[in-house]
This record gives C-alpha cells, sequence and structure tokens, in this order.
C-alpha cells in the first residue's frame, strides 16, 4: 500500500513536471508577444516624436509627411495592439477571476471544492468522496480491505495541512493502512494467547525449605552438647602440679642425703624434672587454661545459638507451611499483576504510536506550500504581469486614439504653414 501511494506521488510529479515544460514554453511565447508589442509600441512613438522634432525645426513638409505617416502607423499597430489586448484581457481578467479567486478563497475553497471534488471537473463521473479519497481509492491495491471510506474534502486537508497537521490524521490514511487495528493486540490471537500463557507455577515452591530445614536440624543436633563434664575433667586433672611437688621433694631428699654422689645424681634428676615442667608441662598447662576457658565462653553461646537456630527452624516451618497453603493464589495474582502490565504496555506504545503518526510524524505543510507556490506563481507571476500588460497596452491604445487626430490636424496645419510661407515668398 505504502509503495502504491509512492507511485502515485512519483506519477503527480512527472505530471507537474511536464505542466511546468509547456508553462516554460508557453512564458516564452508570451514574453516574445510582450517584447514585439513593445518594439512596436517604441517605433510608432520614435516617429511621432521625430515628426515633432521636425516641427519644432521648421521643416514644415517633413513634419507633416512624418506626421501622416504615424497616423498610419498608429491604425496598422492598433489593430495588432487591440488584439493583443482584447486576448491578454481575456486571459487575465477570466485567469483572475475564475482561477486565482478560488485558489485564494479562504478557508472554504467554494468554487475549488466544487469543480474538483463536486461534481468532479476531473473525473468523468461523479467522485463519491471527493478527488482526495478517489486518489486513494486508486492508490489502494486490488485487495486492500476498506474499514470505511476515505471522506476529506479539499479545503478541510488544505487547512488542516496550512496548519502543520499530520499526513496520517489529514488523509485519514488509517482507513488505507488500518494501523490503528494492526497494533491492537487484542486482535492478534496468537499475542494474546502468548500472554494468557504466561504464568507463575507454585510446583518450584513446594517443598523449598525442606532442605535448609533439615541443615538447621543437624546444626540444632550439634548444638546439644554437654561441655560442663569435659570443662570439669579438664579442671580436675593438674599434672603441672604433681611434677612441682614431685621437684621440690627431689630438692628436699637432696638435701638430706650425706652421700655426695648420691645427693649429685638426686639434684640432676630435679634440675632435669624442673626444665620439663619449664619446657613441657607449663604450656600444656597454659593450653589446658586456654581450652577450660574457651569451652566455657562456648558453652556461654552456645544455649544463645541453639534458640537462634530453633527460631530460625520454626520460621522456616511457618513460611513453608505458608507458601505450601498460598503459593497457588500469590502465583495467580503475580501473573495475573504481570499479564496487566504487559497489555498496558502495549496500549502504552499503540497509543504512543497513533500519537506520532497523528501530530509528530510527517507533517502535511510542505504539500500546502507547494499548493500555495503554485498558485503564487500562476496568479502574481502570470496573471499579475499579464493584466498589468494589458492594462498598458489599453492605455496606449487611449494614447494613440488621441494621438491620432492630433497628428492630422499637425499634418494640415504644418501643410497650410507651408503653403503660406510659399505664397509669402
Amino acid at each position: 500500500t505504502i509503495g502504491e501511494l509512492v507511485e502515485q506521488v512519483n506519477r503527480t510529479a512527472n505530471f507537474s513536471d511536464s505542466f511546468f515544460d509547456r508553462y516554460r514554453e508557453i512564458g516564452a511565447i508570451l514574453w516574445l508577444a510582450g517584447l514585439a508589442t513593445t518594439i512596436m509600441t517604441l517605433l510608432v512613438t520614435l516617429i511621432l516624436l521625430s515628426a515633432l522634432s521636425c516641427g519644432c525645426c521648421h521643416a514644415d513638409n517633413k513634419a507633416g509627411i512624418t506626421l501622416i505617416l504615424g497616423a498610419i502607423c498608429i491604425c496598422i499597430a492598433s489593430l495588432a495592439l487591440s488584439g493583443f489586448t482584447m486576448m491578454e484581457m481575456l486571459l487575465g481578467a477570466h485567469g483572475q477571476l475564475f482561477i486565482c479567486h478560488p485558489l485564494y478563497n479562504e478557508p472554504d475553497y467554494t468554487v475549488l471544492q466544487k469543480l474538483i471534488d463536486k461534481p468532479g471537473l476531473i473525473y468523468p463521473t461523479e467522485p463519491q468522496y471527493g478527488i482526495i479519497g478517489e486518489l486513494l481509492r486508486q492508490a489502494a491495491p486490488p485487495e486492500a480491505q476498506w474499514s470505511q471510506p476515505v471522506q476529506i474534502s479539499l479545503s478541510t486537508a488544505l487547512n488542516a495541512c496550512e496548519k502543520g497537521h499530520g499526513s496520517y490524521s489529514t488523509f485519514q490514511l488509517d482507513t488505507l493502512l488500518n494501523l490503528t487495528a494492526k497494533l491492537e493486540h487484542r486482535q492478534r490471537s496468537e499475542l494474546v494467547r502468548a500472554i494468557e500463557s504466561v504464568a507463575a507455577s507454585e510446583e518450584p515452591f513446594i517443598g523449598f525449605t525442606v532442605r535448609i530445614q533439615g541443615i538447621l536440624e543437624d546444626m540444632l543436633y550439634d548444638s546439644d552438647l554437654n561441655l560442663t563434664s569435659t570443662r570439669m575433667e579438664l579442671t580436675q586433672l593438674s599434672p603441672d602440679k604433681d611434677v612441682l611437688t614431685f621437684i621440690d621433694q627431689l630438692q628436699r631428699v637432696s638435701a638430706q642425703i650425706q652421700d655426695v654422689a648420691t645427693a649429685s645424681r638426686m639434684t640432676t634428676l630435679g634440675s632435669r624434672a624442673k626444665r620439663l615442667q619449664l619446657s613441657l608441662l607449663a604450656p600444656l598447662e597454659q593450653l589446658r587454661g586456654d581450652i577450660v576457658y574457651h569451652l566455657t565462653a562456648l558453652e556461654l553461646q552456645l544455649s544463645p545459638w541453639a534458640a537462634q537456630v530453633n527460631k530460625s527452624l520454626t520460621h522456616l516451618r511457618n513460611a513453608q507451611t505458608f507458601l505450601d497453603t498460598e503459593a497457588a493464589e500469590v502465583c495467580f495474582n503475580r501473573s495475573d499483576v504481570y499479564r496487566a502490565r504487559l497489555r498496558a504496555h502495549l496500549d502504552a506504545y499503540r497509543n504512543y504510536t497513533a500519537t506520532v503518526l497523528n501530530e509528530r510524524c510527517a507533517s502535511c505543510r510542505p504539500l500546502f506550500d507547494i499548493f500555495d507556490a503554485m498558485r503564487m506563481l500562476f496568479c502574481h507571476h502570470i496573471m499579475d504581469p499579464m493584466n498589468g500588460l494589458w492594462f498598458s497596452a489599453f492605455l496606449c491604445l487611449f494614447f494613440w486614439a488621441v494621438a491620432t487626430p492630433l497628428s492630422l490636424m499637425l499634418s494640415s496645419t504644418y501643410r497650410r504653414l507651408e503653403i503660406l510661407s510659399s505664397k509669402l515668398q
């Protein structure tokens, strides 16, 4: 359909080009006719001026002959100029009245509308819907389905184009292109089915928290520890004290033994035990104290942690219960809201596209500019000069009508003066 419209516009453009070529030829002929008329008028005027010059120089005989010649030239030229004036007046006056006046009859364009729309000067039979409807009907392909005919008058189209309205709304192209129906998603069954098929299922939510519940149950089971007995066992065991007691006893025994060798060996044994206590048992004792401290801290934190795990497990069970009972309804409601949003987006796109087509896209102002340029070319550049030309020619004929008897009277006067001067001599 768009291709047919473009082809129709191209045919109209080719017709306009041929019209302007013919106009150039006619304009050249009119220009040559005006130039010939101007030269003829100039020659007659020069003859009359030369006769007056001869009279001023006292050449009465030459002045009389020149005046008679001028009168004869005026008569001959008047015939040609009268025909030219009548032709120019008929063309200019009738063109101004029957063409320019209807073209500038804003905003109704009554005569132009009656000539072109109805009864239809261009078509052999009266158009059903005006010239614009006929042009669009011819541009439409045979298989095109018209929802309703294009009923727009020429004056309405010109006034709308003068205001810069969009071509789509001005020429009611929706009846031909039917974009509104194409953008209506409710009329597309496949799209409607696709939108209706968009839905969220509740199956992924059934048993959604079972694995997490198992992890929390394991954590709750692991938190059920009896750290008190372990801590008490570590507290009761103290080998470091026993070793210190043993070292002290060795030192006392070595001090009481009289044998020097035995006392020396006992002292050495006590020193080695002391080093063993400092290097091995003291760090172990420190580590035991740290373990007891951390066990105490862990025992203090274990109960709140178990309570929090139990609370989280309770929340998860409640959440899973809610999902099991309400997931189907929530999924249905959310799916319905999402489908409504999809439809709203499609409606917004349709409205935006319609707004762009009707108001912002493809203004038909250039069409009115072409119409205005054509009527200005015809009326201001053809008719107005033609009317000025026939009016000037009419004034020239009037002056010639006055100059003809004056020329004859002056010629008779110069002849009498010549006869009188010859008698006086």
